[in-house]
């Protein structure tokens, strides 16, 4: 998996603002990211937190490229029959951008914290490398 993707960026610079995602759609088309995001602010109003020439200023700026420390916690993943990928956690700071610095290349992803799980839906662009890859691997493994 790539660290600095567009989506990690996003991901790592909403969580900067403050932003709480809650869920989200993400699917590359040619090499471009296309992406709707979800989500709540709970350390200003919502005005302040909205302001998009603040946003656009930081996300130009790079400034908050990297993703804040993910706290452990239970973990499960698994292939279905159609090529995808589910995966489960406890709902955490920075879960979701952890998540997809992990994972293999993608096509689509879908996303929802649902209370204190949050649930990844995910299709890997090319199914067999995924499958066989080690990200893949340690994540069917890894659990905590």
């Amino acid at each position: 998996a790539r660290y600095y993707t567009p989506a990690v960026f996003l991901v790592a610079l909403l969580a900067a603002l403050g932003w709480t995602v809650v869920t989200s759609r993400m699917e590359y088309t040619g090499g471009a990211l296309a992406a709707e995001f979800s989500a709540r602010t709970v350390q200003e109003s919502w005005e302040d937190a909205s302001d998009i020439d603040r946003f656009l200023q930081a996300y130009k700026s790079g400034v908050h490229s990297r993703l804040p420390q993910v706290a452990g916690g239970h973990t499960t993943a698994m292939f279905n029959a159609e090529g995808l990928l589910e995966v489960r956690t406890v709902e955490r700071r920075a879960a979701l951008g952890t998540l997809i610095a992990q994972l293999p290349e993608i096509e689509w992803m879908e996303h929802a914290a649902l209370g204190a799980t949050m649930i990844g839906w995910i299709t890997p662009t090319d199914l067999i490398d995924a499958a066989s890859s080690p990200s893949a691997s340690s994540l069917k493994r890894r659990r905590g």
